[in-house]
């Protein structure tokens, strides 16, 4: 059984300056590597200066987005006697853009089943203004139930409030039941 590389789905729509990447992993995720991360990134930019409030800002971000994968990408598929997701797989890469704005891309494999409806959330969060989307918030709170896998639906709104930008995504085919997600959010 051949392991597929992460590498070959994630193209990621930043366009990031390789000299600026603040952290970079390849494979599976689990909440000691979360709390790692944390630390680097909050280390490495008190080091290049950032603001405490900025880097506070940035790290609930990190946390948002880390968190979305952790809950949600698949554990093991098989498919054609490929290893698509062996634990938790994923890719994530955090770091600064060629104008200096610093953002965070993960890809995780997800059942092709989920996409549309991930992709007409997302679709909705972009359209929406921050009054929209502090409303939206809101009702949300108020009407959330716990999923199975412990959330409320809340990540992607969470993501979209923190970052104040749109969310760039794509989805990549792997097979008829299997996608590669991938999630790009800059902060201002």
């Amino acid at each position: 059984m051949t392991e597929l590389d992460l590498k070959n789905y994630f193209n990621t729509p930043v366009d990031y300056a390789p000299e600026k990447i603040i952290f970079f992993h390849e494979g599976e995720i689990n909440s000691e590597l979360l709390t790692v991360v944390y630390e680097r990134v909050e280390t490495l930019l008190k080091e290049q200066g950032e603001t405490p409030v900025k880097i506070r800002r940035f790290i609930s971000l990190i946390v948002e987005c880390l968190q979305n994968v952790y809950h949600h990408a698949e554990n093991r598929m098989y498919e054609n006697q490929t290893m698509y997701n062996k634990h938790k797989s994923a890719v994530i890469l955090i770091g600064r853009n060629k104008e200096n704005r610093l953002f965070i891309s993960t890809g995780n494999f997800m059942p092709q089943s989920k996409c549309a409806d991930l992709k007409d959330k997302i679709e909705h969060l972009n359209c929406m203004s921050r009054e929209e989307m502090r409303r939206y918030h809101l009702e949300k709170l108020s009407t959330a139930k716990l999923s199975e896998k412990g959330g409320a639906g809340l990540g992607m709104i969470e993501i979209a409030r923190r970052s104040e930008n749109q969310l760039q995504y794509a989805f990549k085919k792997v097979s008829d039941s299997i996608s590669f997600f991938i999630l790009s959010v800059y902060m201002n």
